[in-house]
Formats: structure tokens, sequence, C-alpha cells
């Protein structure tokens, strides 16, 4: 439960908020860098969320292996519970990142500009 629930879970979540947001950088504003301004890829990210994530996560994952231990239900759902709403953050904070997908940054060629005087 700790290994696979734990560690490895754990470290899919972090590098997925590492590496989504350079993902969708180059996606959506890299043919763009130098001609307009762009954001960076931390002004993608929701910090709030990653820390609720990684926060409900993390003691979600704590919590969960002692709550077994003990048998008593209820603490197993309070613990599920805890992992659940760090999941939903998790997944918001993700969001968040992918919304830029939908935006459509336009820049004309800078020879446009030139003939339109």
């Amino acid at each position: 439960m700790l290994v696979l629930g734990g560690w490895v879970s754990l470290t899919i979540v972090g590098m997925m908020l590492k590496i989504v947001p350079f993902l969708v950088w180059y996606r959506v504003y890299s043919p763009q860098a130098g001609k307009a301004p762009v954001p960076t890829l931390a002004q993608l990210s929701w910090p709030g969320g990653e820390v609720s994530a990684y926060l409900l996560l993390t003691g979600g994952m704590v919590l969960l292996p002692i709550a077994v231990a003990t048998g008593e239900a209820q603490w197993v759902r309070a613990a599920g519970a805890v992992l659940s709403l760090g999941a939903l953050a998790f997944g918001l904070s993700i969001g968040h990142i992918l919304r830029h997908l939908t935006r459509v940054v336009r820049v004309e060629p800078a020879t446009a500009h030139a003939h339109a005087r």
C-alpha cells in the first residue's frame, strides 16, 4: 500500500505537474515566443491547487495504512475521503493547465505591418 499507493502515485503526480505544463506551453506558446508576450511555465500552473493536492494525497497515504491496521471502517472511509479530495485537487490543477490548449494566440507576421503602412 505504501509503495504503490504512496511512493509510486505521488511520484507520478509530481512528474505530471512538471511535465504537463511544459508540453502545454510548448504546444500553445512556443510558436509565439519572441513575437508576442507569452506566459512562463510557472504562470500556467495553479500553485494553490498543487499544494492542496500534495498535502491531501500525502496525508491520505499516511492515514490509509494506519486506518487499515486499526480495522476501523470509519477511519478507512475518512482516509479514502482525504485521498479523494487530493485526487480532485490534482485533477483541477491539471485542468487549470490544460485549459491553455483552448487558447488561440494570433500573432501577425512583421511583414504584414510593413505592407499595411
